[in-house]
């Protein structure tokens, strides 16, 4: 798996074009898939799977705060630990990859923040994406988020900043849960949601859930 570093934001017209008309677009809704080790709910919108002693599930019926529902790609989590030993959990750790193996890292919340409702007062927050994609190949893309729309103000920051998965070191038995929020402009095609701790060994295949888009 390859993880690029962090770069400054780039704005992209075609990806902020598609940002607008998804946000403003209730057809389609996120729906989980079968895959390898994942047990799915009838009606889709809850998935669970299991790697190496860490517990995943995606509730797909949760409702984000509404900026981040506008302006990002939030997927709500919960995530426990059996151990043995403590798991630090960051960012980095989450990764949507879509149909053309482009890989996005979760936003940081207060990335994620800034990204929906504008950085706050006084010195500002300046966005940053991670971006790469696995194999020999990679292709690597940097998807634009240069549309920010003051939704919500400092409520909708406090909202989204509250709702969001709390990164931090999980204990054995630990269990966390919130939203993981991802840029909007990577809504397209099948998402797959990979988890692979850095404190996992090298070569750890990634806990995957698939998900897609349905009518």
């Amino acid at each position: 798996m390859c993880r690029s570093p962090s770069g400054p934001l780039a704005g992209c017209l075609t990806a902020g074009l598609a940002l607008v008309l998804l946000a403003g677009c209730a057809g389609p809704r996120l729906t989980a898939s079968p895959g390898p080790g994942v047990q799915v709910a009838p009606d889709g919108q809850r998935a669970t799977a299991v790697s190496r002693g860490l517990t995943v599930t995606v509730d797909l019926a949760a409702a984000a705060p509404a900026a981040a529902r506008e302006h990002l790609l939030p997927l709500r989590i919960q995530v426990e630990h059996a151990g043995p030993g403590d798991l630090p959990l960051t960012p980095g750790d989450f990764l949507l990859r879509t149909e053309e193996k482009l890989q996005v890292a979760a936003l940081a919340p207060a990335e994620a923040a800034a990204a929906a409702v504008g950085p706050e007062p006084g010195p500002g927050v300046t966005p940053h994406i991670s971006v790469g994609a696995a194999g020999p190949h990679p292709t690597v893309g940097v998807f634009g988020l240069g549309l920010v729309f003051g939704a919500g103000g400092r409520g909708g920051r406090e909202a989204l900043l509250a709702a969001a998965f709390p990164f931090g070191t999980l204990a054995p038995g630990g269990r966390a849960d919130g939203f993981l929020y991802f840029p909007r402009a990577a809504a397209r095609g099948s998402l797959t949601l990979l988890i692979v701790p850095a404190a996992w060994p090298a070569g750890a295949e990634p806990l995957a859930l698939p998900l897609r888009w349905a009518e």
